[in-house]
């Protein structure tokens, strides 16, 4: 899989990003998942992707990400009930725009390397980049255009003491401390060697033992990081096929599975019960995962529909949808979603007429899952004269069809907290990297979307010019076995293992 091609795929991480804002001293304290447990201990979790890319600028999907919130962690964390916890910041002070976070004496890098004020400064830097996937979580701190017109210079970073680092806002954001605490944030040695699967020495409470090519990843407990370790070990299996899922974690080979499918929810939920069969726990979250159409507007226009043509086909494909027969398929992980902007989900397109569009044949691209399969599947077969057919691909040559525009209409499923409207408008702002995944428009990065008129005036400046169509908002579900606790979420309802522990 070719670089770029993994950056692009970072699309579709979940970002710990909600709207908490915070504007008090940190202090220290008690870290979840408890001190008691068996530090000799281990846990087995699931992949069922291998397009593994761990450094956190790069990483390509949610199963890297899983895995490097256990190597990697930046100054704080947030979990899913809205508290800001200290992680490499011992404490910190926001005063007007600015931050100062005062570090913690003696973390160290996984290789052994002593954690610097200067590496925390250089890490947010490289995270603030154009280039970087996290750049727009970032787009807060003070920053000046460099002179190779490709780079900024990170005026708002600073070291202002021995272990002290001070942040300088150009404008509040009330996702600062939520970006901090994602791979935006995550502090990186800046001299590192990038190691196989882009692995580099983090201050997560774990470091790599092995990577077995489609089979595991095992991580190791090691001393010296921002995160004490609660487990001896944690093992990624990769397993694509929900059925092998769902027997191994019925027969204890796996401790937790995320219940992403019908299918899984059918093998492994006790409906009597409400729980898993055999026992454990059923965890219900938040998940702001969204499946989506992306209509290529410039490949309809080679097949010979005009301007007009092509809004009124993604109208009526948008109004053609049955929403809440294919969110009943999902057994309630899913409700229907009708906007084609997720952080306003009550934007609906108006029911429209499919006269008179030409005659032509269309193929929505769709990832090869079960699930994915049967949603694709459910979309409508005909738009007046134009017929749709739908193939499933192998997820790297789905992306790669986007970033080459040679697709017609692409089923796919985005993983991201709704609750960070700027993420979103990154789809449709010009000379973002993200606007592969969406279509440019003129006057999108104007717009202040912290403030409610800028947020409605974006929502319908895509919902008129985009070429996004909305399907389902997924939630979460998450089988636990006995025993398990410590699991951390964000609010979006990315998983945290980083303070995991067996009772």
């Amino acid at each position: 899989m070719s670089r770029k091609i993994r950056q692009a795929m970072g699309v579709f991480m979940m970002l710990s990003l909600s709207l908490t804002a915070w504007s008090k001293v940190g202090a220290v304290g008690a870290e979840p998942g408890g001190k008691e447990s068996n530090p000799a201990s281990i846990i087995r979790l699931r992949i069922p992707s291998f397009a593994l890319s761990l450094h956190p600028l790069k990483m390509a999907d949610v199963e890297s990400r899983q895995i490097a919130t256990l190597l990697h962690a930046g100054l704080v964390f947030q979990d899913d009930s809205g508290e800001v916890r200290p992680v490499l910041a011992e404490s910190w002070i926001h005063s007007g725009n600015q931050w100062k976070f005062k570090l913690r004496s003696g973390v160290t890098f996984s290789d052994g390397t002593p954690v610097a004020p200067s590496d925390v400064v250089a890490s947010i830097c490289n995270a603030m980049q154009p280039s970087s996937s996290w750049a727009w979580a970032l787009n807060n701190i003070r920053r000046e255009p460099a002179t190779d017109g490709k780079s900024v210079r990170c005026t708002g970073l600073g070291v202002s003491g021995e272990r002290e680092v001070t942040i300088t806002e150009d404008r509040p954001s009330p996702s600062f401390l939520d970006a901090l605490s994602g791979p935006a944030g995550w502090i990186l040695r800046s001299d590192a060697k990038e190691q196989p699967y882009g692995v580099v020495p983090g201050i997560g409470p774990y470091k790599v033992k092995e990577i077995v090519a489609d089979n595991r990843v095992v991580l190791m407990s090691r001393p010296g990081g921002a995160i004490e370790p609660r487990l001896g070990a944690v093992q990624f299996n990769y397993l694509p096929d929900d059925a092998v899922a769902a027997s191994q974690f019925l027969t204890g080979r796996l401790d937790v599975l995320d219940l992403s499918s019908p299918q899984l929810v059918g093998l492994v939920v006790d409906p009597s019960a409400h729980a898993p069969k055999g026992g454990g726990t059923l965890q219900e979250r938040s998940w702001d995962r969204v499946r989506i159409v992306i209509v290529n507007d410039k490949r309809l226009a080679q097949k010979g529909l005009t301007e007009a043509q092509i809004r009124q086909f993604i109208n009526a494909f948008a109004s053609a949808i049955d929403r809440k027969r294919i969110a009943g398929i999902s057994k309630g992980t899913a409700i229907p979603l009708t906007s084609p902007f997720p952080p306003l989900p009550d934007i609906v397109v108006p029911a429209t007429a499919a006269d008179g569009l030409p005659e032509s044949d269309l193929t929505i691209l769709s990832e090869p899952d079960a699930y994915s399969d049967l949603i694709a599947a459910s979309l409508p077969k005909a738009i007046g004269s134009i017929k749709t057919d739908y193939k499933g691909v192998d997820k790297a040559v789905l992306i790669d069809s986007i970033l080459r525009g040679d697709f017609d209409l692409v089923s796919i499923l985005i993983e991201a907290t709704m609750h960070s409207p700027d993420f979103w408008r990154s789809f449709f702002t010009p000379g973002n990297p993200f606007a592969a995944f969406g279509k440019p428009i003129e006057g999108m990065q104007a717009i202040d979307t912290q403030s409610t008129a800028g947020l409605r005036k974006a929502g319908k400046m895509i919902a008129d010019h985009g070429n996004w169509v909305g399907v389902l908002q997924e939630h979460r579900l998450q089988a636990v076995r006995p025993g398990v606790v410590g699991i951390l979420f964000s609010e979006s309802g990315q998983t945290n293992y980083a303070y995991a522990s067996r009772q």
